[in-house]
């Protein structure tokens, strides 16, 4: 423009409109000469002030205009101090909340851990005295003095954190023949067994008996179902080759079941186990409670060496936990468990003695066997640390797209202000000052504000730090507040500098070539450098812990994609418009000409759409996915609505559990280890899964079963070999010679294994690891083989009603720690992924940061409207001077800023719904969901369709604001005489 020159005859000559006028607050315009003589003027009257002009007339004139100034320059100034006071406080206390998440989450998995037995036993094998002696309850003291023993070893670290649970002492005895059937006892001496209260006939056994029987209590249910009678005798015999208790017993009391955790965790206890099949002969197992002396008498008695187990729970809550979850505080965490069982051990064994019968130890007068400890929780502070180092990487990704989005507002309110100041600068500029000083000037202006929100921002960190967390730090606050500062003196100083302000005409083409050249090199070193970090993260290992890289990369895909989209979506912009040219009405025309010129000044809001719609979309699909992904995981490893998995399946199991209330379908699958040999080539596949199944019955338990649309014809032909399905290595066609666990027999593949089938649930249970190959079989083709070849084998049950309490029953300790197999059902397991506080940590800080992103968005956004508010006011102005009504303004500035939020919301999705699979290996999904395949990404579309249908509610609402201040605004404070247009 002409009014950018400037000759050598003077700063003022040949200057336009432009430079002349000099804007005020109040949107009027006054003329530079008039000012200049107003200022002689005035200078004439300062200096002729003491000469008896009228003093302060010149000082409340500069005071007013500063005073004009600064009001215009408040709400920009405090904006940016607010905005940096947020990004202080989430730099602050980040770190802090994702600690506390961590605590919180550490404390629920230990929780979770304990929930089917308490997290640390401690046990030993005593020997009887040997000396026969009638008993005295002396090993209730004995037993006593080692749980407080154990209890006052606690590390320094879990003191009070650790407590007792229970003693017990389990005696396997030998069958009886009661009213309802034979009946198997095991006895129990529990501390924590039913009190008194609960008993509905007789009493419980006696610490201390002097009878010649022992003295039992069974439950009612136990009562009803064997029909045994208060006071009854029976006589336990033990079974030949089984180290078992015999000898009489009198039945002393019966108490009601409770849900205790005692009759939860031995299920016996309160409902026998029937062990035959329904049309046999009734055979039951039960436990029955016994006193002291019982125990004392049956291993005096009969020599037995007894085991005392003592159960302690680990109780964190979520502030105890929260140093615990960092990296070194696992290391400390398991330093302690280490510690307390030796600790425990030493002073229980003391120095060693070999006096006992060759045992090394002593509980009271017994000789006894070291004190050794078992336990989930080491495996679950180990299982944690893998998820949460997974889920800190997910996490880092939210706060880095928070700051992005942060100094990009910060950025746009710092040219909101440098634009209102622009006119008065220019003017400096060109009375001499150099654009280095304005820069300086204007950093030293909002420094004390930078500075201060940075204050506010850490102490309110410090002020509402989660208990056990860290302290918040400072450093990465201070670099934001040094980046938010340094914002308005770079681009003061970008605005005046010589090349901005100085540019004859001649140059002027040459120039913005140069620029235009610039602008390619720059945008060309950013899709570099993003496309050289991608390539970086994907050909990496996943991530143990967040780092730069991993933080920055998804940033830069956010720059990218607005490199992309400004350079891109002008094109249709321009297309429709001049579609539109040839239809009715100017107003569409007008609109998309104009929003494709602004194209390349809208690269700051499309950043600040993008990232956040990015981020938004990115964690939403990483939660629904994770979510999603838990329960099919959850879904494939218990294979049906229940199941029970163990090495040697008993018949009478598979008919008790079938029969369980509620079961409708049940199938039984057998797993083989084989080694195949190809008969033309002799190739040798090692460890081969042989897997069989009834597929005519697993069509009646689930229809949709993949498994059982592939087996459907793959029957056993005249010859020998068994048909299989399989997967490569194993060639199609090809008959193998196998061997199973020393038996001989022959394989033959007639049929690939699809990819449904390897995903199929049903398969789940016995799945071992993705390399070892997998051949599956009809069970009536190796029904041939002996049963002891199978290895594994799991049955599977079917039913919308199955009761799991029943199911409990019927498996002894069928929980995961069961020693006779692994009892899983499917509602239990999902209602415990639900309440996993990992996956909730994950999905709140998403939530958080996701929630301060909209929020910064938005601020970004209004003030950007802000910013392009006059251009779009003065062509309405010009346009209402050629008739243009209220109506069609409105219209012109919505179809205007429309062509940027669909852009900004189809390049925002994409980034969101592409960045997975950009990032690769970087993101190690399936690690934290488990299961045989990658999860499948699921996106979170009611969170996407709330965000996007909130920025375009803003957008109309800013144009309604918008177009009714144009109603109300005079044309006169917008267009000016002699202004280009």
């Amino acid at each position: 423009m002409s009014g950018d020159r400037r000759t050598p005859d003077g700063p003022d000559e040949g200057r336009g409109p432009e430079d002349r006028t000099r804007t005020t607050s109040d949107g009027s315009g006054t003329d530079s000469g008039a000012a200049r003589k107003r200022s002689g003027a005035s200078g004439g009257a300062v200096s002729g002030a003491s000469g008896g002009a009228r003093p302060g007339g010149v000082g409340r004139l500069l005071r007013h205009s500063g005073l004009r100034r600064a009001r215009a320059q408040a709400p920009l100034l405090l904006c940016l101090t607010l905005l940096t006071a947020l990004l202080a406080l989430v730099a602050s206390a980040g770190p802090g909340v994702v600690d506390s998440l961590a605590g919180k989450a550490l404390a629920g998995r230990l929780t979770e851990a304990q929930r089917a037995a308490p997290g640390l036993e401690f046990f030993t094998v005593f020997a009887p005295l040997g000396t026969k002696e009638t008993p005295t309850g002396a090993m209730a003291g004995d037993l006593e003095a080692t749980r407080n023993l154990i209890t006052g070893s606690v590390p320094r670290q879990l003191a009070g954190k650790v407590v007792h649970d229970s003693t017990r002492i389990e005696i396997r005895g030998g069958y009886t023949p009661t009213p309802g059937g034979e009946t198997g006892f095991t006895l129990v001496l529990p501390d924590d067994a039913p009190s008194a209260q609960t008993y509905a006939e007789g009493r419980p056994p006696a610490p201390v008996s002097t009878g010649r029987e022992l003295e039992v209590a069974v439950s009612t249910r136990a009562r009803d179902t064997l029909k045994l009678r208060l006071g009854q005798r029976l006589v336990m015999t033990p079974r030949p080759l089984f180290k078992q208790a015999g000898g009489p017993v009198r039945v002393v009391g019966f108490f009601t079941p409770k849900d205790t955790r005692l009759q939860r965790e031995v299920p016996p206890l309160a409902t026998p186990l029937r062990t035959s099949a329904p049309n046999a002969a009734p055979a039951w197992q039960t436990y029955a409670i016994i006193g002291v002396s019982g125990a004392e008498r049956i291993q005096e008695e009969q020599g037995f060496d007894l085991m005392a187990v003592w159960r302690l729970r680990l109780n964190l809550d979520a502030a105890d936990a929260t140093p615990l979850a960092t990296q070194q505080g696992l290391i400390s965490l398991r330093q302690s468990f280490t510690a307390y069982t030796d600790n425990a051990a030493t002073q229980f064994c003391g120095e060693p003695s070999f006096g006992s019968g060759g045992y090394e130890c002593a509980l009271g007068r017994h000789g006894s066997t070291r004190l050794l400890s078992v336990g989930p929780l080491l495996k679950a502070v180990d299982t944690f640390e893998k998820d949460w180092a997974r889920v800190r990487v997910l996490i880092a990704f939210a706060p880095a797209s928070l700051f992005c989005v942060g100094l990009a507002a910060c950025a746009v309110a710092s040219l909101l202000a440098l634009r209102r100041r622009l006119p008065e600068l220019r003017l400096r500029r060109a009375r001499g000052a150099s654009a280095l000083r304005l820069a300086c000037a204007a950093g030293a202006g909002t420094a004390p504000l930078v500075l201060a929100g940075c204050a506010a921002g850490v102490l309110l960190a410090h002020r509402y730090a989660p208990a056990g967390a860290p302290p918040p730090g400072i450093a990465t606050p201070l670099y934001l507040a040094v980046a938010v500062w340094l914002l308005l003196p770079l681009l003061t100083w970008h605005a005046l500098r010589d090349g901005a302000l100085h540019a004859p005409i001649r140059t002027r083409s040459r120039r913005t070539r140069s620029a235009a050249l610039r602008r390619l090199t720059l945008e060309g070193g950013l899709l570099l450098l993003t496309g050289t970090g991608v390539f970086l993260l994907r050909s990496r290992t996943p991530a143990a812990e967040p780092d730069l890289q991993l933080a920055v990369v998804p940033a830069l895909l956010g720059v990218a994609a607005v490199i992309v989209l400004v350079r891109c979506y002008p094109a249709p912009v321009r297309a429709a418009a001049r579609w539109s040219a040839r239809r009715r009405g100017t107003v569409p025309m007008l609109a998309l000409s104009r929003a494709a010129q602004d194209a390349p000044s809208r690269a700051l809001a499309l950043l600040v759409l993008v990232t956040t719609l990015g981020t938004a979309v990115f964690g939403g699909l990483v939660a629904q996915t994770l979510a999603e992904g838990r329960r099919d995981a959850v879904r494939w490893q218990t294979g049906a609505d229940a199941s029970y998995v163990v090495d040697t399946l008993d018949p009478g199991a598979v008919r008790s559990l079938s029969t369980a209330p509620g079961v409708r379908h049940h199938i039984v699958i057998t797993q083989r280890s084989a080694d195949l040999r190809d008969g033309r080539n002799g190739t040798t596949v090692g460890n081969v899964a042989l897997q069989s199944l009834d597929a005519a019955a697993l069509r009646r338990a689930a229809p949709h079963s993949a498994v059982a649309r592939a087996l459907t014809g793959v029957r056993p032909g005249p010859g020998k070999e068994i048909p299989v399905l399989a997967a490569p290595p194993l060639r199609q066609g090809g008959v193998y010679q196998a061997q199973v666990r020393g038996t001989d027999t022959r394989v033959k593949v007639v049929g690939p294994l699809p990819d449904d089938v390897a995903r199929d649930d049903v398969l789940g249970p016995l799945h071992s690891t993705s390399d070892t190959p997998v051949v599956l079989a009809d069970a009536s083709a190796v029904q041939n083989l002996d049963p002891s070849t199978v290895t594994r084998s799991a049955l599977l049950l079917y039913g919308t009603d199955i009761d799991a309490a029943a199911l409990r029953t019927l498996v002894p300790r069928g929980g995961k720690s069961s020693n006779v197999g692994t009892l899983s059902i499917l509602a239990d397991e999902q209602a415990a992924i639900a309440d996993d506080q990992v996956l909730a940590a994950l999905t709140t800080a998403y939530r958080l940061c996701t929630v301060l992103t909209v929020l910064l968005a938005l601020v970004a956004l209004v003030l950007d409207l802000l910013l392009s508010a006059p251009e779009r006011g003065r062509t309405a102005a010009r346009l209402r001077t050629m008739g243009l009504g209220d109506r069609a303004t409105g219209a012109l500035n919505l179809v205007q800023l429309l062509p940027v939020v669909a852009a900004a919301a189809l390049g925002g999705s994409a980034l969101g719904l592409l960045l997975p699979g950009l990032l690769g290996d970087a993101l190690d999904l399936r690690g934290f969901t488990g299961g045989p395949l990658d999860p499948v990404p699921r996106t979170d579309y009611a969170a996407f369709a709330v965000l996007g249908g909130g920025f375009l509610l803003l957008v109309a609402a800013a144009v309604a604001v918008e177009t009714a201040l144009a109603r109300r605004r005079r044309l006169g404070t917008v267009l000016r005489l002699g202004e280009q247009t």
